[in-house]
Order: C-alpha cells, then sequence, then structure tokens
C-alpha cells in the first residue's frame, strides 16, 4: 500500500503481526481486507481533498445568499424528494445528512446544535450520550466538557440520574444483555429533553461540513442572535474547523491503524512515537473534524473488515479469534457488532449468514479490487502456484529464470501475504471450503487440485488436521466435509 503515501504506522503494525503471528492465518486475512478497505478510499479523490486539504481554499464551494451552493447535490427538508430519499438515501447515493438538536431545559433551553454525521441521527446521539457520560480531562478524547455534552448531563440529572454512576454501570456490564437495556433507557430519558430533526441530506461530504459551518454561523435563534457557537448555541466552533493552532497529522495513517483494530490511545502513542508529538485529544479533534467521531471512524474502517473475516471464514473465525488478532477484549467487540448490527449479538449475526438473511455493506467493493500483474504474472496466479504447492525453483522457472530465493523474497514483498507456509495454508483450507461445498471429495481435492501425493487414508487424515487445526478421525473428517455441502 503505497500510493504516495508512508504510512509508517500502519507498516510498523504489520511488521510486528508478521513477527509475532506467522502460524495464524488470521492476521493474514486481516491485513489483506484491512488493505483492500484503506486503499479503496485512497482512490477515492473526495476522501482524499477532504483530508489532505482541510485549509485548501481552492476546495471550498461558493455560496449563494442562503448558503447553498450553485452546485446542487443536495436536498433541505421541504423540498421536493426530501422525505422518500431520506428513508432510502444510501440507494440514491447521499452519503450524509446534516441535523440539528434542540435542548428543551434550563438553562440550556431552545439552544441549538447542528452536526452532520454519515451514520442516521438515533445512531449519532447515541454516540453524543456516550461521550457525555465519558470521563473528560488530559487522557480522554474530550480534555474539557463541551456546551452539548453538559446540556446532556444536565438532561439526566432532572432525570435524577448520575450521569458518574451510569459510565461505570455500563462499562462493568459491556458485552452483557443488561448494557443494552440500560443503554436505550438512558437514550430514551435523554430523548425527551431534546428535539432531533434531520434538515439536509448530502451526496457529498463535504457539502454536509460546509453546510453544518454554515448553519453554527448563520443560523437565527429565536431570541434574534445569529449562530449556534456557545453562549448562544452548543456547539463549541464552526463546523469543519477546531480551536487553536492547525497541526498536521497523518490522517490516512490513522485511518489505516483504526482499521486494523487500534484505539485512540494506541494510535496517538504510535503517532508521537514515529511522527510528531501530540496530545490524544489533539487527535480525537481532527477525527471527529473529518470523520465525525471515533465511533463512525471505526464503523468507516473497522466495520467492514471484521465483516470480511466473519464473512470469509463464518465457520472458523469465531470472535475469540478476531478478538486476538484486533488485540481487544471480547466485550468491546461484542458491543461493537451490536452497536453495527442493531443489537445483534456474533450467535444471532452466525445464523443471519448462514441463512443469507443479513444484509452486508458493500464488502465486494473492498475485495474486487483490480490487482495489478507481478513480474508480468496475475496475483491470483502467484495464489494458485502456492495452492498447487509449486516449488521456487520451479516458478522461477516459469518466470524465466529466476531463482528460488529471488521468488521466495518477491512472494515476502506481496502485500497480502505474510509467510509462505501459512499464506500456502490459508489458501488451501479457502480453496478447501469452496470444494467441500461443491461435494468434492477430501482425497481428490489433494490429488486434482493441490497435486500432492496421496499413499493412504491417513495420509488425507493427517493433511486435513493440520490444514484445519483440528483432530478428526476418518468418519469425523467426511462428516466435517459434507457438512458444507451445498445441493
Amino acid at each position: 500500500m503505497n500510493n504516495g503515501l508512508e504510512l509508517k504506522g500502519y507498516n510498523y503494525i504489520r511488521s510486528k503481526f508478521l513477527e509475532k503471528h506467522r502460524n495464524k492465518s488470521i492476521f493474514i486475512k486481516l491485513l489483506k481486507y484491512s488493505r483492500f478497505v484503506i486503499e479503496n478510499y485512497i482512490g477515492n479523490n473526495e476522501f482524499i481533498d477532504s483530508i489532505n486539504s482541510p485549509n485548501n481554499k481552492s476546495k471550498q464551494l461558493k455560496f449563494k445568499e442562503n448558503g447553498k451552493p450553485y452546485f446542487d447535490n443536495y436536498l433541505i427538508k421541504g423540498e421536493d424528494k426530501f422525505n422518500e430519499v431520506l428513508n432510502k438515501r444510501k440507494k440514491y447515493g447521499y452519503n450524509a445528512i446534516v441535523y440539528l438538536l434542540r435542548c428543551r431545559i434550563k438553562p440550556y433551553e431552545n439552544k441549538i446544535y447542528f452536526g452532520w454525521t454519515k451514520l442516521n441521527s438515533n445512531d449519532r446521539f447515541k454516540i453524543h450520550l456516550k461521550d457525555a457520560i465519558s470521563p473528560h480531562g488530559r487522557d480522554s478524547s474530550y480534555p474539557n466538557i463541551v456546551e452539548l455534552h453538559k446540556a446532556i448531563r444536565r438532561a439526566l440529572e432532572v432525570e435524577k440520574i448520575d450521569y458518574r454512576e451510569s459510565f461505570y454501570t455500563l462499562k462493568e456490564n459491556m458485552g452483557k444483555t443488561f448494557y443494552w437495556k440500560y443503554f436505550e433507557y438512558l437514550i430514551n430519558l435523554v430523548e425527551k429533553h431534546f428535539d432531533k430533526e434531520i434538515i439536509e441530506i448530502h451526496r457529498d461530504v463535504r457539502t454536509a461540513k460546509e453546510r453544518e459551518k454554515w448553519y453554527t454561523l448563520n443560523f437565527i435563534n429565536e431570541d434574534q442572535t445569529i449562530g449556534t457557537i456557545k453562549p448562544s448555541g452548543l456547539n463549541e466552533v464552526a463546523g469543519g474547523s477546531g480551536g487553536g493552532r492547525y497541526i498536521k497529522l497523518p490522517l490516512i495513517n490513522i485511518a489505516a491503524l483504526i482499521s486494523l483494530g487500534l484505539n485512540e490511545r494506541l494510535i496517538t502513542k504510535l503517532i508521537n512515537r514515529l511522527y510528531t508529538k501530540v496530545a490524544r485529544s489533539t487527535i480525537a479533534s481532527r477525527i471527529r473534524e473529518i470523520w465525525g467521531s471515533f465511533s463512525e471512524a471505526r464503523y468507516e474502517f473497522l466495520k467492514p473488515v471484521v465483516e470480511a473475516l466473519l464473512k470469509d471464514k463464518s465457520d472458523f473465525f469465531f470472535v475469540k479469534d478476531i478478538c486476538f488478532a484486533l488485540n481487544m477484549d471480547h466485550r468491546s467487540l461484542t458491543n461493537h457488532l451490536r452497536d453495527w448490527y442493531k443489537g445483534r449479538g456474533f450467535s444471532i449475526l452466525r445464523l443471519m449468514i448462514k441463512r443469507g438473511e443479513l444484509e452486508w455493506s458493500d464488502l465486494d467493493a473492498y475485495i474486487e479490487d483490480e490487482r495489478p500483474e507481478l513480474h508480468g504474472t496475475s496475483l491470483e496466479q502467484w495464489e494458485n502456484w502456492l495452492i498447487e504447492g509449486i516449488s521456487g525453483s520451479n516458478i522461477g522457472r516459469i518466470l524465466g529464470g529466476l531463482s528460488k530465493s529471488t521468488v521466495e523474497n518477491f512472494y515476502k514483498q506481496i502485500p497480502e501475504f505474510g509467510p509462505i507456509r501459512e499464506t500456502k495454508k490459508a489458501l488451501r483450507r479457502e480453496k478447501a471450503l469452496e470444494l467441500f461445498k461443491k461435494g468434492w471429495d477430501p482425497k481428490d481435492i489433494m490429488i486434482d487440485v493441490f497435486k500432492m501425493k496421496v499413499y493412504s487414508i491417513n495420509d488425507v487424515i493427517k493433511f486435513y488436521n493440520y490444514l484445519f487445526e483440528r483432530k478428526m478421525n476418518k468418519k469425523q473428517l467426511f462428516k466435517f466435509a459434507e457438512s458444507f455441502f451445498i445441493d
């Protein structure tokens, strides 16, 4: 993954993965899908422009008097088709919304907050609540308490709920059913004191950010004050901007690290080690500026990677495997899954995957990438040579006289591949599963596809026990293979 970008942090973590976990195929897959997700975004000019050029005046939109751009790529509430598009905005290609929150309790009564998000307004409000009850300070995402969080805490106080106790109650019950019941209880209490309204839907995230900024600076409040920046409203700063000195950060690298499961604390530690000294709150602020929140950045970059692992190996990569690869505890990943899939846990997801009932995000956009030719040969062919067990010497001869060591070194440089032995094992396991579904006999796969010599049934049993890291006898092996057959 280069594209002119030096991803020192990502490459550092990748090297540590391959150094420590050479015998774990899930790490090969994690790196592979992470790479597809990030390259898909690197190839998106809109994404690059919005990240790399936050202050580039040539990118700023020209507005009419009412703040609407001369090119119309969004809809305002009340305009024709607004409601129809809002209900199916992804289908129509609208990627973001601008929303408002109006508080209805003193001392914040009638004060308004404007925001933008790629999520729906309900999910974004949940993030606001989590941020509001979380500790603020030097080592947190928010160094200081902000006006919106004060208003949310006030709503809890009116309902006789201590936000500190709520935070620790949720923390102690993370991953449990009670967590979600209690969290929904808090949401319902707070929402009684806020009006929520989606006011615009946008194709382009950049226009959503610009419109949020326009509202925070130009909205006329009920008391005739202009703008919603405190003390007139609940926004801290004009949308899309940040307070203080602008610090350049390797944001694509941060996105790549998020796709590998790193949290804000670890990302900050890595950025300080490899790039520049910067506070965690600064990184958190820039993440909010670009992606809305850290939770939304996880949704953008980590969710499709986890989806790929679940879909690619739904019968073998369980939550504990993915937790291990992401260096994430079980409760945290379970919470992410429930956030992403409307409260569904892993057991329900597995059942829906098998039944084909789960609507995934557009994963094919990540895995159907046009892969470059390597030494004049497709990456698929390099994979097939491994699957068929072709030696480095023979591959070298096919390629016109390369030495065995040259071929082996070249394999190591392919971003998707880890150690050759483990990559071969992962690819063969994937191929075996594919053929089991078509009814192939395990022995025939070894002979016809893997080009192996088989002298007895014991060779077959030994090989598949190694391939799937199991302890099966003959009867169990064939029952295992038949369980995948799709008639």
